[in-house]
């Protein structure tokens, strides 16, 4: 494109929904920044830990509020290795914002770039529903609102974490790939290294979705020397070396102060304990001192080791794989049946009312059911009409692309087991994907009575589900 910077131009037959999803994305972070600005507003003692003592929505992280702050990342540099970049201007304008008015104004200033990215995302997948599966227009907006009002959706929209800006890039990407795959051009070597260095450096699976993009969009092509040498390879190992330079610069250091500081209280605690024990024994054994602080020790590490199995992390999460780096984070036990079911089914798309947006880390189970009938009937429509849409797009190379997109959340997630007992707060990495299989059902009804219908149908299944999931979160977020 000679100017990219003008597909973010709102077309006139856009400006409709774009005002709708404007007021709805703006809506939910003024309830954000209302029900947190009071007691976040003003830091005092360690800022780190008043943020996460503070705010609680679901297992979402409010690590960026922090960065935002401090201008230190504190969000996993290895998986997420620029969401830190992306966070800096903030800081940056936070410092003189703090100055001027004497509050901490992350919170403003984080759900600006939660609205952009919310609004973008949005109006990316209204233009690939309208211009790259080709439904029409009130159908792609219908849908593009359905895919909205779905919780993980509405909460990703205004919570400090990094989901809706993958949702936003993601949405780019797969907008970019559809329109190449429509006019039967390949995404060039350069579009592709760049979409990959935007949505790997929030998150790595990301990465790999644009890859898929690029192979989808230029078939045998995407195998050329060209194109593997500067569309994958080199922005791959661009990735690594930033990943490389966060954990030297951030994460070790941080590793090697934790250390440290454990190290210290540790020597601390037992040269009290050395203290006590020479007077007990009258100020002179020093063997006998010692070996009732090596006790004492002992009992504390032990303490410590039961302490930490009892935490809800250790009680909600199955048997890793390996118990060290990001095998550490899978979950080979937990059931997968269940999973889908009550959480990449359920929770993201209706909240239940029980354990209303707590986090697993803390207070809430694993598996939660719904009280009503209702709810499940719901969650079982919305299943079977997104079977029915792959059914109908079966032939469709850019649906196929889709459903690359979502396999690699389910590889991660129901495969792997990474952060299987919240899979639901990463709603905003695949929920794109029934609404996009069900224009296609638009795509293959007859006559139009049946669009009618089916458009009625969405239309129900989208009011309730705003209905639904608006009224919890209003109801969390300022009750």
């Amino acid at each position: 494109m000679a100017n990219p910077f003008r597909i973010f131009k709102i077309r006139r037959n856009e400006r409709a929904l774009a005002g709708v999803i404007m007021l709805l994305v703006v809506a939910l972070n003024v309830m954000m920044v209302v029900a947190f600005f009071p007691a976040m507003s003003v830091m005092h003692g360690d800022c780190e830990r008043q943020i996460l003592d503070v705010f609680n929505v679901s297992g979402f992280d409010a690590h960026s509020y922090y960065e935002i702050t401090s201008g230190e990342p504190r969000f996993e540099t290895t998986r997420h290795p620029l969401f830190f970049i992306y966070l800096y201007p903030l800081y940056l304008l936070n410092q003189p914002l703090t100055a001027l008015t004497g509050v901490n104004c992350m919170q403003p200033l984080m759900a600006l770039l939660l609205v952009f990215c919310s609004f973008y995302g949005h109006i990316f997948l209204f233009r690939i529903l309208r211009e790259v599966v080709g439904i029409r227009r009130r159908e792609a907006a219908l849908l593009t609102l359905l895919c909205l009002s779905m919780a993980s959706m509405m909460i990703s929209v205004c919570v400090p974490d990094h989901f809706i800006l993958s949702f936003f890039l993601l949405m780019l990407t797969l907008y970019v790939a559809g329109r190449r795959m429509n006019a039967h051009r390949v995404m060039t070597a350069a579009e592709t290294a760049a979409l990959f260095i935007l949505t790997a450096g929030v998150s790595l699976t990301n990465g790999a979705k644009t890859f898929l993009a690029s192979l989808f969009a230029n078939g045998k092509r995407f195998f050329s020397l060209r194109n593997l040498l500067l569309g994958v390879i080199l922005p791959t190992l661009v990735i690594l070396g930033i990943t490389r330079l966060d954990w030297y610069c951030f994460t070790r250091p941080m590793q090697q102060r934790a250390k440290a500081e454990k190290i210290a209280a540790d020597k601390h605690y037992r040269d009290s304990c050395f203290a006590v024990s020479l007077a007990a024994v009258g100020g002179k054994d020093t063997v006998a001192a010692n070996a009732l602080a090596e006790k004492a020790m002992q009992k504390k590490m032990r303490r410590e080791y039961e302490e930490h199995h009892r935490q809800p992390i250790m009680l909600h999460s199955g048997k890793p794989i390996e118990n060290k780096g990001l095998l550490s984070w899978t979950d080979m036990t937990s059931d997968r049946w269940q999973t889908l079911r009550d959480n990449l089914f359920g929770e993201s798309i209706q909240l239940h009312r029980d354990h209303l947006l707590k986090d697993t880390l803390e207070a809430r189970p694993e598996f939660v059911s719904y009280r009503s009938w209702l709810n499940d009937a719901v969650e079982l429509i919305i299943i079977l009409l997104f079977l029915t849409g792959i059914v109908c797009g079966l032939r469709s190379r850019f649906l196929w692309l889709c459903l690359s997109f979502f396999a690699v959340d389910l590889a991660l997630h129901l495969g792997l087991g990474f952060g299987i007992n919240e899979v639901y707060i990463m709603g905003a990495h695949f929920l794109f994907v029934i609404p996009v299989a069900l224009a296609f059902i638009f795509k293959r009804l007859r006559p139009e009575s049946a669009h009618w219908a089916f458009l009625a149908l969405c239309g129900l299944l989208t009011l309730w589900l705003f209905a639904w999931n608006g009224t919890l979160l209003a109801g969390y977020l300022l009750g």
